[in-house]
C-alpha cells in the first residue's frame, strides 16, 4: 500500500499523524489484504516512508511524527 493512501484512509478514521496512519494499516491489514499479501503491502508502506526520510535526510521516525498536514505541505 502506498502511503498516501494510508493517508486517506487515517483522515477518514480522524487520525492525526503519519504514525497514527500506519499502525491503523498495520492493525487493520488483514481486512484490507489478502493474508498472502500484508507483508508484502506493510513493506510498499514502509518504503514509502523511508524514500521520503531520505529526500528531506531525516529518520523514519521524524517522518512518522509528522502530522497529516505536515505530510500533505512537505511531501509532494
Amino acid at each position: 500500500m502506498k502511503l498516501k493512501k494510508a493517508i486517506n484512509i487515517g483522515k477518514a478514521c480522524g487520525l492525526n499523524t503519519i504514525n497514527e496512519c500506519f499502525l491503523n494499516i498495520e492493525i487493520h491489514a488483514i481486512n484490507f489484504f489478502a493474508y498472502t499479501n500484508v507483508d508484502n503491502e506493510l513493506v510498499e508502506l514502509s518504503l514509502d516512508i523511508t524514500k521520503i526520510a531520505k529526500d528531506y535526510n531525516i529518520t523514519d521516525e521524524e517522518v512518522l511524527n509528522w502530522s497529516i498536514t505536515e505530510y500533505e505541505l512537505y511531501a509532494k
